[in-house]
């Protein structure tokens, strides 16, 4: 091995539902004739594994790298339709054992463009499609499909020869959207070019593609057009959780994807979580916000997080607020700022002060540390 090589086997994960275009990527990884030498996880094996749970699949990535040692110059591991790469990626990364041997290199999400625009707004569930990890799991399909996008380095466009050309823009604006960090590389029958998943190292696990923490983080995401559209709503006053229940109880119009922080009357230190992908909207706890911490609890920001939090700080609201962040498809972003501004407090409910907000009518249940509840859209 020349001095400074890297050690490490990289590792492609492909994922996504479509199931048939994924095994076509991966055949045609290995029937390529080149120099790159490619050994395969294939579909039948990782989805025991999977199974299983994560470490397992950690331990058999080992196994093959071990015997692969001096034959491949890459690992691709055909992940089951229901895998989420996030939760592989990371559990990699956290195993240090296979660390030394394997390093994730490359995530790809395979997409099937003849049916994305419909399966984003699906309330069909994983076990309708026979895609789901074990009895017990839940999970819509819509989240699922928007979560391997959103973690991709690479998403591959599948039959995207099969519809109209208006459809594959349409598909290509949100995609690009959804995750405006990722490569998007169009594929017949399986044919892509391996230098484009396969050792690309594109994998940074310290990167957040997605175009919520993008839009979120105040950056812009890109104007797309073909009707695919997003809001950043931002607001320095609470939510009244009444109203804003009431107005959870119908999902917005075109509404995708949407994720964020809000901030309820009612629990004024709470920050909460808002995450909605598809038919299913939860809301958690997330942290207390800043402003209701001791000053103790600037000392363990690292400097980048606390010039980040003085440059939005507020004299009399601190770093409270409500930041969230929609995308969608033929989507009212007007309709959707003036339902939420409802929402938020009048000017005499605000001036009553925080205790009359803990005794305004509040439907939502008690938020104990990583507890949630899943509202009316799933």
């Amino acid at each position: 091995m020349a001095a400074g090589a890297d050690p490490c086997l990289p590792v492609t994960l492909v994922a996504g539902l479509a199931e048939a275009q994924k095994t076509a990527l991966v055949a045609h990884l290995l029937a390529r004739p080149g120099r790159l030498r490619v050994h395969a996880v294939r579909q039948t094996v990782a989805r025991e594994l999977t199974s299983t749970g994560s470490g397992t699949l950690c331990e058999d990535l080992l196994a093959h790298a071990r015997r692969t040692a001096g034959k491949a110059d890459a690992l691709v591991v055909q992940l089951p339709g229901g895998v989420e790469p996030r939760t592989v990626s990371e559990a990699l990364a956290d195993l240090s054992e296979v660390a030394l041997a394997v390093r994730v290199d490359t995530v790809v999400t395979v997409v099937d463009v003849t049916t994305l625009l419909t399966d984003v707004h699906s309330d069909a569930l994983l076990s309708d499609w026979r895609l789901a990890l074990g009895r017990d799991d839940d999970r819509a399909l819509a989240e699922v499909l928007i979560a391997q996008v959103e973690h991709a380095d690479v998403v591959v466009v599948a039959r995207w020869e099969r519809v109209p050309v208006p459809t594959v823009a349409r598909a290509e604006a949100l995609l690009r959207t959804l995750n405006p960090c990722a490569r998007l590389v169009r594929a017949q029958y399986g044919r892509v070019s391996p230098a484009l998943v396969v050792s690309t190292g594109r994998y940074d696990p310290d990167r957040v593609p997605a175009g919520w923490a993008v839009a979120l983080a105040g950056f812009d995401l890109p104007d797309c057009g073909e009707g695919v559209s997003h809001l950043t709503y931002r607001a320095r006053r609470p939510f009244h959780p009444l109203r804003l229940s009431e107005t959870l109880a119908d999902p917005f119009d075109g509404l995708i994807r949407s994720k964020g922080f809000l901030w309820l009357a009612t629990r004024p230190a709470l920050a909460l979580l808002w995450d909605q992908a598809g038919p299913v909207l939860t809301l958690e706890r997330a942290r207390t916000w800043m402003a209701d911490r001791p000053a103790s609890a600037w000392v363990d920001l690292d400097p980048f997080a606390r010039m980040e939090l003085e440059a939005t700080w507020d004299p009399y609201y601190g770093d409270r607020q409500q930041e969230l962040v929609f995308i969608g498809v033929e989507m009212d972003t007007a309709a959707i700022s003036r339902a939420l501004d409802a929402c938020l407090l009048t000017d005499l409910e605000l001036s009553a002060g925080e205790p009359a907000w803990r005794a305004l009518p509040d439907p939502f249940p008690p938020w104990e540390h990583g507890a949630a509840v899943t509202e009316g859209w799933k």
